[in-house]
Parts: C-alpha cells; sequence; structure tokens
C-alpha cells in the first residue's frame, strides 16, 4: 500500500464510542506493573525514571509519574475498548523487550516521554518541562504521524482518541501488507511446484526421446548387419563371391551375426568377443568419486557397485542435484573401470 492511501488512513480520526474513562475502575495491570518499574529505578542524567522489559516504555521525571500514569491507563483502556491488546516481543538477541500495542500478531510500540529542554543545563530544573508526548514506534517505512506532545492550549489527554485511532488504522494497513505479501508467497510456492512437475515430466519426456532414437539407431544397424550378410551369404553361396578359407569364413560369419543381435535393442544379445571378466564388488564408500557423483550415490543409499549396476537412469536423475549426464557417465566409467559390462548403457548428454 502507498504512503498516501496510509496518510489518508491515520489522518481521518473517526470517534471512539467504546473509549474508558481514566477514572472507571483499578488501573490496568500493564499501568501497575509499568509504575513499579518506575519506582524501582534510579534516574538517568536527565533525572527521568525509566521502564524495561514487559512493561510500556515510560521516560519521565518523578514529578509526572502519577500524571503519566493516569494518561497511560486512559490510553491503554480505550485501546482494549476498541478490542486491542498488548504483546511482548522478543528481541533479536532473545530477550522480552517493551509491551506493544497489538491487533492480532500485528503490533506497534508506544512510547510514553516526558519532554527534555537540551538548551538549559543538566542543574536547570526547568530542563524537566513537565510536557509529555507520545510516540508511536515501528512501521518506518508508513508514512503517518507519529508524536503528540502538550502544548500551551490543549494537553495530550484530548489527544488520546485521535492517536488511538492512527494506532489502529496503521496495525489495519500493516495486517493486509503481511496478508499480501503471504498470499503472494503461497501464489509463488504453488506455482513453483507446478514448475517443478512440468520440468520433471519435460525432462523424463526428454530422455525417453533419447533412449528411444538411440535404440531406433542400433535396431537399424542390426538390420543393415544382418541384410548385408544374409546377401553375402547368397552371392557365396550363388558363386559370385568366392572364400578363400571356408572355415574362417564361417568363424566370422558367426561373429557378425551374435554382433547384430548384440546390438539389436529389442534380442539384446551377448557380445560376440566371449565371456567378460569378473566384475569386482565393492563398496560404494570405497569408489573414487568426484563430489557430486558421491552425493547421489549417498542419496540412492546403496551399500555396493551390484547394486549400483541395476540403478536405472531415472533413480540416478532423481537422486542428482545438478546435471545429470556427467553423474550417470562418471557411474558408468568406474562400473566398466570394475569390469562390469556396460557396453549397453546409454550415454547421456553433459550439458544436462
Amino acid at each position: 500500500m502507498t504512503d498516501e492511501a496510509v496518510q489518508s488512513l491515520v489522518e481521518r480520526p473517526r470517534s471512539s464510542s467504546a473509549s474508558a474513562s481514566k477514572d472507571e475502575g483499578p488501573p490496568h495491570e500493564l499501568v501497575t506493573l509499568t509504575r513499579a518499574q518506575l519506582l524501582a529505578s534510579e534516574p538517568d542524567h536527565d533525572g527521568l525514571l525509566s521502564t524495561g522489559a514487559e512493561a510500556i516504555d515510560v521516560r519521565v521525571s518523578p514529578s509526572v509519574v502519577d500524571r503519566s500514569m493516569s494518561l497511560l491507563d486512559a490510553l491503554l483502556k480505550r485501546w482494549v475498548a476498541r478490542g486491542g491488546s498488548f504483546g511482548s516481543p522478543k528481541a533479536p538477541d532473545g530477550t522480552e523487550s517493551f509491551s506493544t500495542f497489538t491487533t492480532g500478531t500485528d503490533g506497534l510500540g508506544v512510547q510514553l516521554v516526558e519532554n527534555v529542554d537540551e538548551n538549559k543545563p543538566l542543574t536547570d530544573p526547568g530542563r524537566l518541562t513537565s510536557k509529555l508526548s507520545l510516540h508511536i514506534v515501528g512501521a518506518n517505512n508508513q508514512q503517518f504521524r507519529r508524536r503528540w506532545s502538550d502544548t500551551k492550549t490543549q494537553r495530550l489527554e484530548r489527544m488520546l482518541g485521535v492517536f488511538v485511532d492512527t494506532l489502529a488504522n496503521v496495525l489495519a494497513v500493516i495486517r493486509q501488507e503481511r496478508l499480501d505479501e503471504e498470499c503472494i508467497q503461497r501464489q509463488k510456492d504453488r506455482a513453483k511446484a507446478v514448475r517443478k512437475v512440468v520440468n520433471r515430466d519435460l525432462s523424463r519426456v526428454f530422455y525417453s526421446r533419447q533412449d528411444l532414437m538411440q535404440n531406433v539407431r542400433r535396431w537399424v544397424d542390426a538390420q543393415q548387419v544382418r541384410a548385408y550378410l544374409a546377401d553375402l551369404q547368397a552371392a557365396v553361396e550363388a558363386g559370385k563371391c568366392r572364400v578363400a578359407d571356408a572355415e574362417q569364413f564361417r568363424t566370422w560369419f558367426d561373429w557378425a551375426s551374435q554382433f547384430a543381435d548384440s546390438i539389436d535393442p529389442i534380442i539384446q544379445g551377448s557380445l560376440p568377443e566371449g565371456s567378460q571378466p569378473g566384475h569386482q564388488n565393492v563398496a560404494t564408500s570405497e569408489l573414487d568419486l568426484t563430489a557430486a557423483t558421491r552425493r547421489t550415490v549417498d542419496r540412492l543409499g546403496i551399500p555396493d557397485t551390484d547394486g549400483l549396476y541395476q540403478q536405472s537412469q531415472d533413480a540416478v536423475r532423481n537422486a542428482c542435484e545438478g546435471k545429470f549426464g556427467p553423474v550417470w557417465n562418471e557411474i558408468a566409467r568406474v562400473l566398466e573401470g570394475l569390469a562390469y559390462d556396460v557396453s549397453r548403457r546409454a550415454e547421456a548428454s553433459a550439458w544436462w
């Protein structure tokens, strides 16, 4: 809300039909606490007594304690009659601070002080003017009247109505701005959650397309190898192609047929080179990994490389906090170095 809007609220006083008279009933409990703290305090260099935590922030000389407490009692009762309450928020260091005037969870500090004539020396009794001022503390980003003081023609007691109106109106603005900020944050959180789901689904679609097209290319290659072998065998049988060593040709032909089956993503035959050397099953904690891959493997919670070998691309991608490609490729390199068969593992792009 703009400063002009705040000003329009706080400078439009409305009558407090529920105002409380300062003479009605015993003093408010906060007044009793504040008075006790004042009377127990020592005067400062200006001769002013002051309060501390949980009380209202008051700084006055002993001669005006009675009047300041009477004024404060009237103010507090007006605030309660209007539906307000009080709180003692904690300071950043965890200690209790002065009591605040609150509505709900929003609050503002109020300070009652005696005006001091700084132009007069400390020894001059006239330095303490006996004139009181009320200050609103907080909401520094808002523009509104923050100070009310005794004047020559009007005492502070006659200004309590507009003071309470200002407090209430500013707190209403603070509350609305807080609710608006919370609403915006909820909107952002919901949009972020949706973006996360959409991006995850798009990522899965992207890698699914990659895997599909890679399998299609391997299938086409297998079909072409088989077609070539079929034409070659037909040519040999028809005498169009002469073979110098029939036994060696048959061995090579069997190897080539098996190779076609090994690259075919449908058949997924074994490699024609024969059995692979036995792999080593090693604890994942002992693997030589980069920092990013180590974090991913730890998130997977796999105890050894046999379990790591069984992990799918999706499982590794979900456990990966950054780019998936380099992590997936590093895991394949490490497994290959331990004699695992990673020949049919699709290599991921280093850019994703």
